[in-house]
């Protein structure tokens, strides 16, 4: 039986709460670990309830902070005699049987979720180039490293990516600015697409979970895109995934003196009110025991949408999603906020391994 895995060392563990409810509704005979190094000992007490979960605070054999702990998590569950091992980030809801989804793969492929429709340079080479290796195939869409499987066949995978985000390369590059920083040391699922696509692990096939169909990439009101919302109809997708600014975290400020932020800042309250994430939330409101005001929308246009869509989640915020698809889409086409900065021409520096 496969096992699954997250982590999260900052507080207050809503997300692993929720991610952890909805495992156990739909998929309850999957085994989960939760890595909380910083767990309280009232989150203890609550999980405590849940079968099939077991809490961590220890962070032996886990380097990295934040979302480059993944390879290292995944491979010390390796370590302790898993033959297969699924990383799901905690803000992640599941909406049906994730476990099934999955053992209807073969173990022999990684499993993958696909990046949202707006991700920065889809589909660019210079996610393996930029590490000084050799492409064998390109992926169109980039990996978004939300929810992975991999097997133990797949450990020389593991451990490159772990080798690469453990580098003073990868790590200098975590300081640099949005448009300094390079594309293939963006963030760790922008190394792991490099990898996989250079010529060294052609032999191994990815599967990606399809957005808007398998995953919802809720990443502003368009990650989840108007065309993916009038396909899902009534029903959310498998996974529905809250990028970004949280639900539950405070709201931006619409008391600003200039009407443009103060505008941007209402647009931002709305979509946190009207994300999926946030009706898939609501089936365990009674269960989190923690404040859940949050999950009640308190603006004009908040409510409104759920009052024309009581039971269609994935249509409350198609206006907010069309304003966003228009001003993604005037970003994109100017290169306003682009990132990932292009390397330089020449041969690129082999990122160390091992």
């Amino acid at each position: 039986m496969p096992v699954l895995v997250m982590y999260e060392d900052r507080v207050p563990l809503t997300g692993p709460k929720l991610a952890m409810l909805s495992l156990m509704r739909h998929s309850p005979d999957l085994k989960v670990i939760a890595f909380l190094p910083n767990a309280p000992e009232e989150f203890i007490n609550w999980s405590s309830r849940l079968s099939n979960v077991e809490i961590r605070r220890s962070r032996d054999s886990i380097t990295g902070m934040g979302w480059n702990v993944k390879p290292s998590v995944i491979l010390r569950a390796f370590d302790e005699g898993h033959d297969e091992v699924i990383w799901m980030d905690n803000d992640i809801i599941v909406c049906g049987d994730l476990d099934a989804r999955l053992q209807s793969i073969d173990s022999e492929n990684i499993v993958a979720a696909e990046e949202y429709f707006w991700g920065h340079r889809q589909g660019d080479p210079e996610r393996t180039t930029g590490l000084g290796l050799t492409p064998g195939r390109t992926f169109q869409v980039t990996i978004n490293s939300g929810l992975l499987r991999f097997s133990k066949m797949h450990r020389p995978v593991l451990e490159h990516w772990a080798a690469i985000l453990d580098s003073k390369e990868y790590k200098a590059a975590q300081y640099l600015s949005a448009a300094e920083r390079p594309i293939y040391h963006w963030a760790d699922q922008e190394t792991l697409t490099g990898l996989l696509g250079s010529d060294l692990y052609t032999d191994v096939n990815v599967v990606r979970l399809k957005r808007g169909i398998d995953i919802a990439q809720c990443f502003g009101a368009s990650g989840f895109t108007v065309k993916e919302r009038l396909r899902a109809g009534k029903d959310l997708p498998l996974l529905v995934h809250a990028i970004g600014i949280k639900p539950w975290a405070e709201r931006p400020l619409t008391s600003q003196k200039s009407p443009f932020r103060k505008a941007i800042n209402y647009l931002q309250s709305a979509h946190l009110e009207l994300t999926p994430y946030v009706a898939a939330a609501q089936d365990y409101q009674e269960s989190l025991e923690e404040d859940v005001s949050w999950m009640s929308p308190s603006s004009l246009l908040g409510r409104a949408m759920c009052r024309v869509f009581p039971s269609q989640p994935a249509l409350r915020e198609l206006p907010l999603a069309a304003i966003d698809t228009t001003q993604r889409w005037v970003r994109q086409t100017l290169g306003i906020g682009r990132v990932g900065a292009k390397a330089a021409p020449g041969p690129q520096p082999r990122t160390p391994v091992g």
